[in-house]
């Protein structure tokens, strides 16, 4: 009977061990399982983070290579629209000032036409008009439009020197009746005046008479002549430097103005160059740049993703 109950008591605790066996074989199935699922979500997690992650980071470049695309493209129209409206106002500009200039200029032709009016009787002061020899050389180092200015203030002076000039009595008798006009009047009158006197019974005029009268006549008409002469000398010469003065000062305006037009060009030209080159520069490395991301970011994300897998892998062992 001891044997029989030995026997049983064996046999019960074999059973027990086999059902305590089993249950924990069933709980590490079901932790294990557990683990796998867990596992395999995040493997699941990490092959989407990784699909993202590259999306993402094709996204970014994409997104950082158009901005820099537009602007450099926006930078390459503003540039070239800012060129040709820098060059249009720089032609405007110079048609501008050439339009005053030319009125300017015209102002004092006009003053010279009547300044060789002016100067009829004396045939000295016109020639100094056309030849003007020694004038002092004038300040010509200021600018196009400081010298435009002088050249208003010029006419001024000389319009003002002109009525002066107008305002001097022998001046103007000898404009209305030259000394050339008088020379002729006087010959004409001694020749004819001894065959009128005969013809109104004065014989006793001769040629010997009106020649002497012609001549007191003609003395005096030089000395009128040459006394007028001194009395509008300073306002003459002074007219005529200043038609000169005026005459190489519009010729340096004009030049000064071709030249600040063509070094205006030059600027224009090379500045819209620079910014060009820079643009397309900017482009340019903005596409390397991109191209070499778009070839690197998806290895590092997969290096990422390999690493978070490897650690992964150890978690679940």
């Amino acid at each position: 009977g001891v044997q029989k109950r030995h026997e049983e008591t064996l046999q019960a605790q074999d059973e027990q061990l086999v059902a305590e066996i089993n249950q924990a074989d069933g709980a590490f199935q079901t932790a294990r399982q557990a683990l796998q699922r867990k596992y395999e979500r995040r493997k699941a997690r990490l092959a989407r983070a990784l699909k993202s992650g590259t999306k993402t980071a094709l996204e970014r470049i994409d997104n950082e290579e158009g901005r820099v695309k537009y602007a450099s493209q926006k930078g390459l129209l503003d540039t070239e629209r800012n060129r040709k409206e820098s060059l249009a106002l720089n032609d405007t500009t110079l048609a501008e000032f050439n339009g005053q200039l030319a009125e300017n200029r015209e102002a004092f032709v006009a003053l010279e036409a009547s300044a060789q009016n002016a100067f009829r009787g004396y045939g000295k002061f016109r020639r100094r008009l056309t030849e003007p020899g020694n004038v002092a050389a004038p300040d010509l180092a200021p600018d196009e439009h400081q010298l435009l200015e002088r050249l208003r203030q010029l006419h001024g002076k000389t319009t003002a020197d002109l009525g002066r000039f107008r305002k001097v009595f022998l001046g103007q008798f000898f404009r209305f009746f030259p000394l050339w006009l008088w020379i002729l009047l006087i010959a004409v009158a001694v020749g004819a005046s001894v065959p009128v006197a005969r013809y109104l019974g004065h014989n006793e005029i001769i040629y010997t008479h009106a020649g002497i009268a012609g001549g007191v006549l003609l003395v005096l008409m030089f000395v009128l002549h040459q006394l007028g002469q001194r009395q509008i000398a300073t306002l003459a010469n002074s007219i005529a430097d200043s038609l000169e003065v005026a005459r190489r000062q519009h010729n340096a305006c004009l030049e000064k103005a071709q030249a600040r037009h063509a070094l205006e060009i030059t600027r224009i030209e090379t500045e819209a160059k620079d910014r060009t080159r820079m643009h397309e520069q900017n482009w340019q490395t903005a596409l390397d740049e991109a191209t070499e991301r778009r070839a690197s970011w998806p290895k590092i994300l997969e290096e990422k993703w390999r690493l978070a897998s490897v650690r992964l892998g150890k978690e679940k062992v």
